[in-house]
């Protein structure tokens, strides 16, 4: 009895050890199936089409007012009034704000007082003098018929020189005097603060009472229509660009919406930091719907071209730096080499590589290798009718056999 023990004992561990090496010898394998065919790759192909195409440049910038300045007063003082508000429009030259003018009116009183002062010590040198002449003209008469001695000639030339001296000055202080009246008066009419430009109020930075000097800004004017964008051109794209080039804008305050502007200046040197030229968009805003500081995304059309190859973006692969499409020939995955142009929208212009009616793969491409046994599928997923479509230079090679 512990014969057959013993013999059943070590049948078991022999089963379990051909066990163990049968299911070691299995791991990572991988399944067939049935009938020992390989799986195929679903892939779905699109025809290589013509069309038009542009070389669009997309970048984006700040909506600017074209002109804006920080009005300010030109005189030291205390604000009497401000006659606008923000939103307000204003004409060139308008008085936005007045500037106390009392010591302002003083200084020209003043001026003004001393001006006539200046006039009336002139009238008196000038009549001085006229009388200093008149006795000189007579003393050189008495002195002919020796009725006087050369003395007494010289005292009158000297009183005529001092007289005629006197006057001058009188003359010099009363220049004086004008000068700084006409510069009260200029100071007193800067009282009045003017708008250097039309435009309208965006900012009000203080209130009447307040005390203001040549570098406190009272209120900021802007020109809200048009207004600029700057934007930036790489420099591969410098040379594409002009002034008068349509651009388009987009604004996330009004989806789906476009707004046209113009290349109105461009900068006469690139930044050196970002090798990138400045170009300044004008942008029509006569139903004030833009706002300065709002976000705008601007696409230039650089270039354009009406009859390229073109190809579903999808269908484009990159692979060490080298562009490339899949096309299927005999049920097989062939990689094509291909140049790449433009992009615009879903589209991509081609080159070099394919031809106007060939099919390539847009589905599934990124699973493909050269050689791998695809499946086409059409749009439904089922499996398509025409599995590959032959390239022309395909075609041709297949003739060249068949002559031969």
């Amino acid at each position: 009895m512990k014969r057959y023990l013993w013999i059943a004992l070590i049948l078991v561990f022999a089963g379990a050890v051909i066990g163990y090496r049968e299911l070691s010898s299995g791991i990572g394998k991988k399944p067939e199936r049935r009938g020992g065919v390989s799986r195929d790759i679903p892939v779905r192909l699109a025809p290589v089409k013509k069309g038009p195409i542009a070389y669009v440049l997309n970048t984006s910038g700040d909506v600017l007012p074209l002109s804006q300045v920080d009005v300010i007063s030109r005189v030291s003082g205390y604000v009497e009034r401000i006659h606008f508000e923000m939103g307000d429009r204003v004409a060139a030259g308008q008085v936005v704000a007045m500037v106390d003018q009392k010591e302002q009116r003083h200084r020209v009183e003043e001026n003004e007082a001393a001006v006539k002062v200046a006039e009336a010590t002139l009238r008196e040198k000038e009549s001085q003098l006229v009388d200093a002449e008149k006795q000189l003209e007579r003393a050189r008469f008495l002195r002919q018929k020796d009725f006087i001695a050369s003395q007494e000639l010289d005292t009158t030339e000297t009183k005529a020189h001092t007289a005629k001296a006197q006057k001058e000055l009188a003359q010099a202080q009363l220049a004086q005097r004008e000068a700084a009246l006409a510069q009260s008066r200029y100071q007193l009419d800067l009282t009045r603060v003017v708008s250097p430009f039309s435009g309208m109020v965006t900012r009000r930075l203080l209130d009447p009472g307040a005390y203001v000097s040549s570098s406190t800004p009272i209120l900021t004017i802007a020109v809200p229509d048009p207004l600029k964008v700057i934007v930036n051109i790489p420099e591969k794209d410098v040379n594409l660009v002009r002034v008068g080039m349509v651009t388009r804008l987009e604004i996330d305050t009004f989806p789906g919406r476009v707004f046209e502007g113009r290349i109105a200046r461009l900068n006469s040197a690139l930044d050196s930091s970002s090798r990138t030229l400045m170009a300044e968009v004008h942008v029509p805003n006569s139903q004030q719907l833009l706002k300065p500081g709002m976000f705008a995304r601007v696409s230039l059309v650089l270039a354009e071209s009406k009859d390229s190859v073109l190809v579903p973006a999808e269908a484009m692969v990159e692979d060490e730096g080298k562009d490339f499409v899949y096309s299927v020939a005999e049920g097989k995955a062939q990689r094509r080499a291909v140049a790449k142009g433009w992009t615009q929208n879903s589209f991509v212009a081609i080159t070099k590589g394919l031809e106007e009616g060939e099919q390539i793969v847009v589905a599934g491409q990124h699973r493909l290798k050269p050689g791998v046994k695809v499946r086409v599928l059409d749009d439904s997923g089922q499996q398509s009718a025409v599995s590959d479509q032959p390239s022309k230079s395909q075609k041709s090679k297949r003739k060249g056999k068949a002559d031969g």
